[in-house]
């Protein structure tokens, strides 16, 4: 027990400690959400200042019971979390509408521990220990508040240091121009004025889903008669967290996914298609191969509500005779899918539980949920259109260790390289075993493979295929088409997009369609539209190639 007369000097001790760590934590995060170097760890924006003179001023001011303290420093501790492993794990910033969007989703990957983990967290409980200290001390720390003449020197202190930083941060004309930008607003405002600038100026910019809809970039017009001949099946496989480079990638003498190496040289294949893994995460993925566009920054796409999804493949497809079905071995809840895919006209999806599996971790294994489309293919009268979604291999990447473990990689050291790759062998042997059935069982099959995004591993450990350009990240998976008739293509010189996925799909499946695109029918290069726009800007599909080419 502390004496009762050196309690006030403990509680002194404490307050002190606590505002001096509670600073540094401040200026770590702040060089951990805008990537700053090292030495830059103890400059904070101006924001961050005010926020840190609050918070002392909230200390000084103390009421009688600790309720207020303790809830404004856990909301900010949460705060700090999500947005920093936000950061980590897309190379962005959270908006108004991803916070209220995503909710469900985030409860549902804390519930199976799905949460990018970085050790550079840990910054964020340097000062637990002293609010610890300061919640044991309380009543001592708000005495000291209660005195008019301490009250006013530290109102004073914290004006007085408010006005001298009102002169040292540096002023910026352009501050209104960059506020205002909807595209290089981010990183821009986030690195000159602070997080806390950026969620004000998203909340005052903040659009609902109708205007998100007016907003939608559509492509000219693309039209296409319908053309004589049976109708091909058609099955579109999107792979979760599949990276460009994984494809070529060994480890010793052997490759990490022996099947999909193989495929390059027997498919039409693209090595670099650029995702689009913005606000609504993976599902971004289908709501822009489906729709040929590009998903919202601010606001998970899939979820805006009273969107018809006018330019969905889906209903040409449809009309054109297609039985058009969908699996996924998560729950169809997760990113409101029941729902939206419904809305872009699926005529059934077949989720974990309605395609009946048991869920092993997180979601059924894909053995499962591919076992049961080539069941499903077996019984198929008519041409079909599956849309099939895979989940073993689905961050943090252990969602195999029940099923599977590929002993050659047990010596990697760094865990999560070991399990992704772990996990990558899995779903490639699931992959190969999925297409020998259907190309043996139904030969008149297309079938595209593609990632929805990158990886989350250290870049000093696996260098997935990405880069940021322009201050805005980049991200590519590989596409594999394999068509009927055995064509074979490697692309040398351009990129591909998800945007393609729609005119390519579309003009094999040999019905009749009108739909708005800026994409290019990949399965006939060389490409047309040789350009592609990604968050307000247009690039060069080949310059874009040759940048990550670099990398790799």
């Amino acid at each position: 027990m502390i004496p009762l007369k050196k309690k006030p000097y403990t509680a002194l001790f404490f307050f002190s400690c606590f505002i001096f760590f509670s600073a540094l934590k401040l200026a770590v995060f702040n060089q951990l959400i805008v990537d700053a170097p090292a030495t830059q760890a103890l400059t904070n924006s101006f924001f961050s200042k005010v926020v840190l003179l609050f918070l002392l001023t909230l200390c000084a001011s103390l009421p009688k019971k600790p309720v207020l303290f303790i809830t404004v420093y856990c909301l900010q501790l949460l705060y700090m979390f999500v947005n920093v492993s936000y950061h980590f794990n897309f190379e962005g910033y959270l908006h108004v509408g991803q916070y209220i969007g995503l909710y469900s989703e985030a409860l549902d990957l804390a519930t199976h521990s799905a949460v990018p983990k970085d050790v550079r967290l840990l910054w964020l409980a340097i000062d637990f220990p002293f609010f610890v200290g300061m919640v044991f001390t309380y009543s001592h720390v708000s005495r000291l508040s209660t005195g008019f003449r301490v009250r006013t020197i530290l109102y004073g202190a914290a004006m007085g240091l408010f006005f001298l930083m009102l002169r040292w941060e540096p002023k910026s004309e352009k501050i209104v121009k960059v506020m205002n930008d909807p595209y290089s607003s981010d990183i821009a405002v986030v690195r000159q004025y602070g997080l806390l600038t950026f969620n004000i100026v998203d909340m005052i910019n903040y659009r609902d889903g109708q205007q998100h809809i007016r907003h939608i970039q559509y492509g000219p017009s693309l039209v296409s008669r319908d053309t004589a001949g049976p109708k091909p099946g058609i099955i579109a496989l999107q792979v979760e967290s599949l990276d460009a480079f994984i494809v070529d990638r060994k480890y010793g003498s052997e490759y990490i996914a022996p099947f999909l190496h193989e495929l390059t040289s027997k498919s039409v294949y693209y090595p670099f298609m650029l995702s689009y893994h913005e606000a609504g995460a993976s599902s971004d993925c289908e709501f822009s191969t489906i729709n040929s566009v590009e998903p919202f920054e601010d606001l998970p796409s899939i979820k805006i509500r009273n969107y018809d999804y006018a330019n969905s493949i889906i209903r040409p497809l449809t009309a054109g005779g297609y039985s058009v079905l969908a699996f996924h071995g998560n729950k169809g809840t997760y990113f409101n899918r029941i729902a939206a895919y419904k809305k872009m006209g699926f005529q059934h999806f077949f989720d974990m539980q309605e395609m009946g599996l048991r869920e092993i971790g997180w979601g059924a294994p894909d053995k499962s949920v591919l076992g049961f489309v080539n069941a499903k293919l077996r019984t198929q009268k008519t041409p079909f259109f599956y849309y099939v979604i895979t989940m073993s291999s689905h961050e943090p990447f252990t969602l195999t260790q029940s099923y599977y473990q590929n002993n050659t990689y047990a010596t990697i050291p760094d865990q999560k390289t070991r399990d992704y790759f772990n996990s990558i062998s899995y779903v490639d042997g699931q992959l190969r075993e999925f297409v020998r059935a259907v190309r043996s069982e139904n030969p008149n099959t297309l079938i595209a493979i593609w990632g929805d995004h990158t990886p989350v591993i250290a870049k000093n450990v696996y260098k997935r295929a990405s880069f940021v350009y322009n201050n805005k990240p980049f991200e590519f998976v590989p596409l594999f088409i394999l068509t009927p008739d055995g064509q074979v293509y490697r692309e040398t010189k351009n990129v591909a997009s998800f945007i393609d996925a729609a005119p390519t799909l579309l003009s094999f499946s040999k019905v009749p369609f009108a739909i708005k695109t800026n994409g290019n029918n990949l399965c006939k290069p060389p490409m047309k539209n040789s350009t592609i726009d990604y968050r307000g800007k247009t690039y060069s599909r080949s310059d874009l190639f040759s940048r990550i080419r670099k990398m790799q």
